[in-house]
């Protein structure tokens, strides 16, 4: 096979990472030099950057940068930035555009929403909530001008809906349940709370519709409440409180094809200067010429990857590492759908992706997934014993082990609920997590624990020391952890409702799903019950991860799509 020029146009390259598409975009490129062919990489000269807000990242200029491997050479560009009041202003004039979008989009999804809630009763908040943030160990949220709640009363009583929290300066609320409005309410500065009563039954979306804003300094925001409580209380006085971490994304995204396809049908109506501000923001943001237009003949280009601004310039004959969430909203832009479109073929990073996703919005794909490399050592049984002894695993329990970061929508606090009820009910039986603290949430639940981040060694000896492994997050672009734990010979739970991780298990095969607290506790259940059923499992995707999810894979996936294409030439 002739050997080929792999040219990767990439956002950032060095050696330190921050997160998984950046080892992902290493991996392959090392991978096909040692398939034999070249690689060159096309990239800023940005080094750490910065979250800024919801929307935006700060970048900046490194005099130096390094790059561990001499078989893959590095052409570097400075990268442009903006000053922090541009970005302010773009990220708020996205911030609107969204808030503009809102309405509409929860009202023609309003139905789905609601029966995505199941059929208990409580609350979801959906669309006008900010991010939630930490006021010591308490969760708060901010609300816009327009907040929307799902609520879903028993059937036979009525109720009454509270939102509690504080007050930047003197405000008006009208509630409104179906668009009527049923509630006039004037707010003081300070704690206060909004109050509504609900019809008997009553099941569908509240609407508060706030008369005033507020810009805190420094901030691009407009404010209204910092909530501390939303809660559904009925006639009985049972209340049921809604989780301040979870907003429409988790409800949203059980919807499946029907919530991707109305992100998509979105995007394409938002108009396109809200697409220009969006990469302004992202970046990095090359100089004009330094990505030529047309690449040498025999150079297959890659553009990785979403949601950054390198693929906005993906053309027709090139290739596109598409790392898509597909059902979360932030990567729901035009232009960045539109390159998929256009280029010759996206590198899927799952078979759901590759097979159902992109077909249907008339995207070409191949399923070339990421690179992972299988353990090249066993852990040390000291480090085995040292991190049994953190988690205070005792003799005989079942550990459940979970790898990611600690965010709501990983799905990290329904598995220690699901726990701590076994241990009630006698399961001998306990939980630890490892990864990155984002949401600095503290975990207090009997036989629970979050480790934190940790090295590379007690990483393998987690799954090496673990009974089951657990992946319940919401959204993922693949699920990396799942072949690592097969590696090891684990069994896997994974939530039915990620798409893209569900995709990779076989279930009954080499692993379980779960969609419900309901089925997690059951496939817990069945598991810590039956060693036979998790070494079983934990062969079948020890087996798979062999031969599917080891050093080479990625890159002979790619190589066997390009030959496919009749881009590869003996």
């Amino acid at each position: 096979m002739t050997t080929v020029l792999f040219e990767f146009v990439t956002y950032r390259w060095g050696t330190e990472y921050v997160g998984g598409a950046e080892l992902h975009h290493q991996r392959l490129a090392r991978e096909l030099v040692d398939a034999g062919h070249q690689v060159r990489i096309i990239t800023g000269d940005g080094g750490a950057i910065e979250p800024f807000c919801h929307w935006g990242v700060r970048w900046a200029n490194h005099d130096k940068q390094e790059n561990e491997d001499p078989d893959i050479p590095v052409v570097r560009h400075p990268v442009r930035k903006w000053p922090t009041w541009a970005m302010a202003l773009a990220a708020k004039a996205i911030q609107r555009r969204m808030e503009h979008e809102a309405p509409g989009w929860i009202r023609r999804a309003g139905d789905g929403l609601i029966a995505a809630m199941g059929s208990s009763p409580g609350t979801h908040l959906l669309s006008g909530w900010h991010h939630h943030e930490m006021q010591g160990n308490e969760v708060r949220r901010w609300c816009s001008q327009k907040a929307f709640i799902g609520v879903r009363l028993p059937e036979d009583r009525a109720g009454k809906l509270f939102v509690g929290g504080t007050f930047p300066k003197p405000n008006r609320v009208i509630v409104r349940l179906g668009g009527e409005a049923v509630v006039t309410q004037s707010l003081a500065v300070g704690q206060g709370l909004i109050t509504m009563d609900l019809p008997r039954g009553y099941c569908g979306i509240v609407e508060l519709d706030f008369r005033r804003g507020w810009r805190p300094l420094r901030d691009f925001r407009t404010l209204t409440l910092l909530a501390d409580s939303v809660v559904l209380q009925d006639e009985t006085g049972i209340n049921y409180p809604s989780d301040l971490q979870k907003d429409h994304r988790a409800l949203g995204r059980s919807l499946g094809a029907k919530w991707e396809d109305m992100l998509v049908a979105a995007a394409a109506e938002r108009p396109a200067i809200y697409n220009w501000l969006m990469d302004q923001l992202r970046g990095p943001i090359l100089p004009m010429g330094a990505i030529t237009p047309t690449p040498e003949p025999g150079t297959i280009r890659i553009h990785c990857n979403m949601p950054w601004a390198t693929v906005s310039g993906a053309g027709k004959d090139d290739l596109v590492m598409a790392l898509w969430h597909v059902d979360d909203d932030y990567y729901a832009w035009d232009h960045w759908i539109q390159a998929l479109k256009r280029c010759r073929f996206v590198l899927a990073n799952s078979p759901y992706t590759a097979f159902e996703t992109f077909p249907r919005h008339g995207i070409r794909a191949h399923f070339v997934g990421p690179p992972i490399w299988e353990p090249d050592a066993v852990p040390s049984d000291a480090i085995g014993r040292d991190l049994a002894r953190d988690i205070g695993l005792e003799e005989g329990e079942i550990l459940v082990l979970t790898i990611c970061r600690k965010s709501p929508e990983k799905g990290y606090e329904e598995i220690a609920r699901v726990v701590e009820e076994m241990r009630r009910d006698g399961h001998r039986i306990r939980f630890a997590g490892i990864g990155p603290d984002n949401d600095r949430r503290p975990l207090e639940r009997e036989g629970c624990i979050w480790l934190g981040k940790r090295t590379w060694e007690e990483l393998q000896a987690a799954y090496h020391i673990c009974d089951i492994f657990v992946l319940n997050s919401e959204s993922e672009s693949f699920g990396m952890v799942i072949p690592e734990a097969w590696h090891h010979g684990r069994p896997v739970v994974v939530n039915r409702t990620c798409g893209p991780a569900a995709s990779i298990v076989t279930e009954e095969v080499d692993g379980l799903l779960a969609g419900s607290k309901q089925e997690l506790r059951s496939a817990l259940e069945r598991l810590a019950g039956d060693q036979m059923l998790r070494e079983s499992l934990g062969s079948a995707g020890r087996e798979k991860a062999r031969r599917d999810h080891t050093r080479g894979a990625a890159a002979g996936r790619l190589l066997a799509a390009l030959e496919k294409e009749g881009l590869l030439t003996d």
